[in-house]
């Protein structure tokens, strides 16, 4: 599904449908209201940090402590664009996708 269009109160309603716990949905929709993310980079960054938190969940870990280490929603958010945006002369991509890169601690 796309998110370019919604506004954070709709994807923090999309993310509670998805079955996240309201402070979980708050934290992505906070994420996703940074002016830079648009179009594809904002969708795919919505299902990476839903598979994140998900993941996150199923491994027992409680949705404040997973919100805690997520950090500054508009941190994370500068840091995906930038962990996307690298210059081809930057080399390949590695294997780990952007948001597993910037919170390992799953």
């Amino acid at each position: 599904m796309s998110t370019d269009r919604l506004d954070r109160l709709e994807i923090e309603h999309l993310a509670g449908r998805r079955g996240l716990p309201g402070s979980v949905a708050a934290a992505i929709g906070a994420a996703l209201a940074h002016p830079a993310l648009g179009g594809s980079e904002r969708t795919r960054f919505f299902e990476e940090l839903i598979a994140h938190f998900e993941d996150g969940l199923a491994a027992g870990r409680p949705a404040e402590e997973l919100v805690a280490d997520f950090g500054d929603p508009a941190v994370a958010a500068a840091l995906y664009l930038a962990a996307i945006r690298v210059p081809a002369e930057a080399g390949p991509m590695p294997r780990r996708t952007p948001i597993n890169a910037l919170l390992p601690n799953l």
